[in-house]
């Protein structure tokens, strides 16, 4: 079977997932709200893919490597002073009180060691997923449906075509 219309139809999807990830990540969220991107680097890690394969049709949507512990939340591990200290020197909008980078690495550092990552999710994540489903769902399933109710239309037609030959 051809998936014309249903490749359009998950590009589009993928088109406007994309954009409304990136949107999540640069909004400002949590008490004190700030981004959830210091560098830059997630949002420029989002990007979408829709391929054929084996008879069938699909679309990835791939992220740094960090983007599930920005989206459900680290939970505790260990990680270095200097990555620490590494990205408050990337992240644009950090607020230094009262310590030097070098000690705020280290207090933080410690408190992912103790509690995890996103403190001020209550270390729940950005639920970036969570509020595309809910916000999108509806659309991405007609959207789909629509797609490939088309492509059987045209391959239902064809079939139809080449026995009406045969006859």
């Amino acid at each position: 079977m051809i998936y014309k219309f249903s490749s359009e139809a998950l590009n589009r999807v993928r088109s406007k997932l994309e954009k409304a990830i990136k949107e999540q990540i640069e909004k400002p969220l949590g008490k004190p709200a700030i981004r959830l991107d210091a560098s830059g680097n997630l949002k420029r890690s989002i990007r979408g893919v829709v391929f054929a394969a084996k008879d069938s049709i699909y679309m990835n949507i791939y992220g740094a490597s960090y983007f599930d512990d920005i989206d459900k939340g680290g939970s505790p591990k260990n990680v270095s002073e200097g990555t620490i200290l590494q990205w408050i020197n990337n992240k644009r909008d950090f607020t230094l009180i009262g310590n030097s980078k070098k000690v705020a690495a280290k207090n933080i550092a410690n408190a992912i060691r103790e509690s995890g990552t996103i403190k001020r999710f209550n270390y729940g994540g950005a639920e970036i997923i969570d509020y595309l489903d809910t916000t999108y769902y509806e659309w991405i399933t007609k959207e789909i449906y629509n797609g490939y109710y088309k492509d059987l239309e045209v391959e239902l037609d064809n079939l139809t075509k080449n026995v009406n030959k045969q006859s």
